[in-house]
């Protein structure tokens, strides 16, 4: 990735050394967090479920050509990026007893800086039964995902998933050490592991499809929640979508009833709002909850589709977009007015905003000075200061992207595989404002014969037809794919910038390549 917002120096390649011990790991690779540069095994396992659902809600819409380095190797690129945070987790597995390793990180965070620029000693959190149930769960999906890919790498996860299985078993009561005195990184600590070991339990049977992993779904219930706290929801999305042999009828009914209500309380809260958004109150991180409502919507859907659960999750994608009390879309560069101060180190550090990040969003409880000095008087959902020194508002992790993209994914199931090419049956209603000027001029005489229409001229990328490719172009396709803008044949044509015939969310991701400069033609 050649972006300069994007692309840095090798980072935290030393070895680590595991809290209150002498022993060292290498666990280098990974994706940084958030705005700051830790690696942590739980919300790396939400952020890896995330996009394995959005893959399998609509492969169609993920190519291999977004220019990440292993673009171009058969593998749809979401799987591939899937694929760099496994390869890291598999590394904080302990060799010996099966557990994994809570997080990696400095003693503190860094300044803001560049990552390679964070050479502080590596500091490894101890094993915590939530880091070990969400890899479990994590390795039993990328074998269900893979095994037809690459079969070494997919036995090599259910190894790892089985050893994680077999060290949850041997120690039943929850595990977590609070290191926060030592170590002031972000500590994801919880409480309970019942739905951690819920959604192990459910993607093991899946994944292996034998009846001792049955009986531990029976044995924990059914749980719930789509955040890094509580995972429960995944474990039964992933029951309802397994291959009918392998459910159980009564326990497919609960876990129906279960996702059922989880989605209906959400559904109140988005008819309650204005706006839509699908929250009962504004926090840290609460955009992340809004699309999670999206995904369970989407879901919810295909069990009830008399409730209007389509239709409310589209509405989150228009209230991250921009559709909300402040006006501003919390997608970065996404829209004409959008987030463009992130808390993103290496954002502040270059003085450039990576486009495509998810902000935090507004948060009542003000828990940074900037949010404490400018938002006193603000109501809840204006919480919100676009602002580097905002972590509490408008901070990025990887772990509200991903939600995001799955939500899309979803909702742009029904209008995947649109084909650039024109159609042959005209519209019912114009797709185009009509322009200020006719586009030819009239002529005086007639034509003895009516001659064709000249089509018009089509650049690439270059949507709207105004000579230039910018933000607007990536808006308007955005529009288009969530079914909120029609577009004519020659903006289709246009935004196809791939050329592979269709117009889907990899002609997004390119576009935003082109605009920040990671590619200097469509061609590349």
């Amino acid at each position: 990735v050649d972006s300069p917002v994007v692309k840095h120096k090798a980072c935290h390649d030393t070895t680590a050394t595991v809290y209150k011990t002498d022993k060292k790991m290498d666990v280098d690779g990974g994706w940084h967090d958030a705005g700051d540069y830790g690696r942590y095994v739980v919300p790396g396992a939400k952020t890896v479920a995330d996009l394995f659902i959005a893959y399998n809600a609509n492969k169609d819409l993920f190519g291999d050509k977004t220019g990440i380095p292993e673009s171009g190797n058969g593998v749809a690129d979401i799987l591939d990026e899937a694929r760099f945070e496994l390869e890291w987790m598999l590394k904080m597995q302990d060799s010996e007893s099966g557990g994994v390793y809570h997080k990696v990180s400095c003693e503190g965070f860094p300044g803001f800086v560049m990552p390679e620029k964070e050479t502080d000693a590596l500091v490894i959190a101890p094993i915590s039964t939530t880091a070990t149930a969400d890899f479990c769960a994590s390795m039993a999906m990328s074998y269900t995902n893979f095994k037809d890919i690459d079969k070494d790498f997919a036995e090599k996860c259910l190894a790892a998933a089985k050893k994680a299985w077999d060290y949850l078993e041997k120690n039943p009561d929850f595990q977590w050490v609070n290191v926060s005195k030592d170590i002031t990184t972000g500590d994801y600590g919880d409480k309970k592991d019942k739905d951690e070991r819920y959604w192990a339990a459910v993607e093991m049977y899946n994944a292996t499809g034998d009846k001792t992993y049955e009986e531990a779904i029976n044995k924990v219930g059914v749980q719930t929640g789509l955040g890094w706290a509580d995972m429960g929801t995944y474990g039964s999305f992933t029951y309802l979508s397994m291959d009918a042999s392998k459910q159980d009828a009564d326990l497919k009914a609960k876990v129906e009833a279960a996702v059922l209500k989880e989605a209906s309380s959400a559904l109140e809260d988005s008819q309650a709002n204005a706006y839509g958004e699908a929250l009962g109150g504004y926090f840290w991180g609460c955009n992340m909850d809004a699309a999670n409502k999206g995904i369970l919507f989407s879901v919810a859907e295909k069990l009830d589709s008399a409730k209007g659960y389509k239709a409310a999750a589209a509405e989150q994608i228009n209230y991250l977009l921009g559709k909300n009390p402040l006006g501003t879309s919390f997608v970065t560069g996404f829209g004409t007015v959008a987030s463009s101060h992130p808390h993103h180190r290496p954002s502040i550090a270059l003085e450039k905003c990576v486009p495509g990040m998810v902000v935090g969003g507004p948060n009542s409880g003000l828990e940074d000075n900037k949010a404490l000095a400018f938002l006193e008087d603000a109501p809840p959902a204006k919480c919100y200061i676009d602002d580097a020194d905002s972590y509490s508002t408008n901070e990025v992790t990887i772990y509200w992207n991903s939600p995001f993209t799955t939500l899309l994914s979803y909702v742009l199931t029904d209008a995947s595989g649109v084909s650039a090419d024109p159609t042959t049956q005209p519209t019912e209603e114009p797709t185009t404002k009509p322009t200020e000027q006719p586009t030819d001029k009239p002529t005086d005489k007639p034509t003895a014969d009516p001659t064709a229409t000249t089509a018009p001229k089509v650049t690439t990328g270059d949507i709207d037809n105004h000579g230039v490719v910018d933000i607007t172009d990536v808006s308007l396709l955005s529009l288009y794919l969530i079914g909120d803008k029609k577009l004519d044949d020659a903006a289709l044509k246009a935004a196809d910038v791939d050329s592979d015939g269709e117009v889907r969310l990899t002609d997004a991701a390119r576009m935003l390549q082109f605009l920040s400069k990671n590619i200097t033609s469509f061609d590349d």
